[in-house]
């Protein structure tokens, strides 16, 4: 019984949104009457990436994957990654250790479904 209370109170709080003011909606009713200037091709651009970092006992892994993307409607972007990840693995003693780098890119496109929401795809080349 605990546990299913548990997987229960886990899911509320995972499905749980937060709610801070927004003044969008009041601004936009208020101003009808000027003219929207399209987003800047600067603001268009985002940037983003991963970071990964692991050791336990003789095992060791570093990843750095950076991102841009560009988003070509308000519900469609596309963008490129690349990535390199260093591991040190020196856990099976009659082996000697392996010490590789990994690189690579790939290519990503995303659709904002719902604000909260997109779909990705992804195609990727590593080595």
């Amino acid at each position: 019984m605990k546990y299913i209370l548990f997987v229960l109170l886990l899911t509320g709080f995972l499905f749980s949104s937060v709610y801070a003011e927004d003044n969008t909606l009041t601004q936009s009713t208020t101003n009808s009457s000027q003219t929207t200037q399209p987003p800047s091709a600067e603001s268009k651009w985002y940037y983003g990436g991963n970071i990964g970092f692991s050791f336990w006992n003789d095992y060791f892994y570093l990843g750095v994957y950076p991102l841009v993307g560009y988003k070509v409607t308000p519900k469609l972007s596309l963008g490129a990654k690349v990535g390199y990840a260093y591991i040190s693995d020196d856990r099976y003693e009659p082996f000697p250790a392996l010490n590789t780098s990994n690189y690579g890119g790939s290519l990503f496109s995303r659709y904002r479904i719902i604000p909260q929401l997109y779909a990705h795809a992804e195609f990727a080349y590593w080595s």
